[in-house]
């Protein structure tokens, strides 16, 4: 059984060396075996990392509503494990922004933000951005240019394996903010 959590680690760490080269075909491959491995192995904490993840990833191949799907699965699945329930969160925040403007996504975002406190620097930085493209979606500027200083502030990403989609994030977010100047003063 542990080869087989390895085998679903190593899998889901995979998918995420794909991703940072933008080939989100690969990456959902193999997020979809390791979640695979890890329904069958009951192991949750994985399972709902990688429904996050696999959400993460959809978002940035255009697939808004099969991301819902995967955020939406991984709150139902994470209720024992914080951290992925508030960045399945902020995920599902950013689809229902981007999708109907709903302002349920501020109400969503503002929740996830107490699961994501103790995180590693990286998690917390991905999930300021994420609420800085909520914001703007939303129209909040100043609150989009409060969450991206707040992202900025945060060290460099502990791990590579998540640097590049963080730095594409990073470099998305800021575009985003940018393409609004008269709304950042």
């Amino acid at each position: 059984q542990n080869n087989r959590l390895n085998e679903a680690v190593n899998t889901g760490n995979l998918a995420y060396l794909y991703a940072n080269r933008s080939d989100f075909e690969s990456a959902r491959g193999l997020l979809e075996k390791s979640l695979e491995l890890t329904s069958e192995l009951g192991e949750q904490w994985h399972h709902s990392n990688n429904l996050w993840r696999l959400g993460e990833i959809l978002v940035f191949d255009g697939s808004l509503d099969e991301a819902e799907r995967h955020f939406d699965e991984s709150i139902r699945s994470s209720t024992q494990h914080s951290l992925w329930q508030g960045m399945a969160q902020s995920g599902k925040a950013l689809v229902l922004a981007r999708k109907h403007g709903s302002l349920d996504a501020w109400t969503l975002v503002e929740a996830a933000e107490e699961h994501v406190q103790k995180a590693s620097s990286s998690d917390r930085k991905w999930f300021y951005l994420k609420k800085a493209q909520v914001a703007h979606y939303l129209n909040k500027f100043q609150l989009a240019q409060a969450a991206f200083a707040r992202a900025t502030g945060i060290g460099e990403p502990s791990s590579t394996a998540i640097g590049s989609l963080l730095a594409r994030l990073h470099e998305e977010t800021q575009q985003m903010l940018e393409s609004h100047p008269e709304n950042l003063e």
